[in-house]
């Protein structure tokens, strides 16, 4: 195992010089084939969808943020007025018992 992880940076620097060797022989294809314009178009287009695929996960983000937040903040205010309900109950219960003794005291 301790060997597989020592030749782990060798591996991804291979893979590396391989993918750059891959592009240049497609950039030679390309332009060669096409003309060196539709490799820029290329390149072109490969930054426009970088840009909307980071804009999306961006916004994904963002509505994320919105879902989490909007929740809990209906958590807190369902709670807040569940208390406020609970307090105004107990309050109630209390002074009606206690309305209840002095009726009962006036009535004796």
């Amino acid at each position: 195992m301790g060997v597989l992880l020592k030749q782990m940076p060798w591996l991804s620097l291979l893979l590396k010089e391989k993918a750059d060797s891959m592009r240049q022989e497609l950039k030679d294809w390309i332009s060669f084939s096409m003309g060196p314009s539709a490799w820029d178009e290329l390149v072109a287009t490969e930054g426009r969808i970088r840009k909307q695929k980071k804009e999306q996960e961006y916004r994904k983000a963002e509505m994320q943020e919105a879902i989490v937040t909007w929740t809990l903040s209906i958590i807190i205010i369902l709670t807040g007025a569940a208390m406020l309900g609970l307090i105004i109950y107990m309050v109630h219960k209390w002074l009606s018992s206690k309305v209840l003794i002095i009726n009962n005291y006036i009535n004796c």
